[in-house]
C-alpha cells in the first residue's frame, strides 16, 4: 500500500473514507470488515489506526439505526 509511505496521504485517509461513505460510494459494511478482518498488507495497521475513530463512529451509528428500526 502506498498510502502509508506518503506522508500527505496518511493524515488525509480518514477524511477520504468519510467522504466516500458520505457520498454513498463506499458502504459501511465493507469498511468495517476491512478494519476488523481485512487485508494485512504492510502499512495497513497504520491506516487502521488512523481510521479507528471513524470506524467506531460508523459502528455506533449503525447500532443506533438498528435500534430505531427495531422500536418502529
Amino acid at each position: 500500500m502506498w498510502c502509508h509511505d506518503n506522508p500527505k496521504v496518511g493524515p488525509a485517509f480518514p477524511r477520504l473514507l468519510k467522504t466516500l461513505v458520505g457520498a454513498d460510494i463506499l458502504s459501511t459494511g465493507p469498511l468495517v470488515y476491512w478494519y476488523t478482518k481485512g487485508h494485512k498488507a504492510q502499512g495497513a495497521e497504520q491506516l487502521r489506526a488512523k481510521a479507528a475513530p471513524l470506524i467506531k463512529f460508523l459502528q455506533e451509528q449503525d447500532e443506533e439505526d438498528s435500534d430505531e428500526d427495531e422500536s418502529d
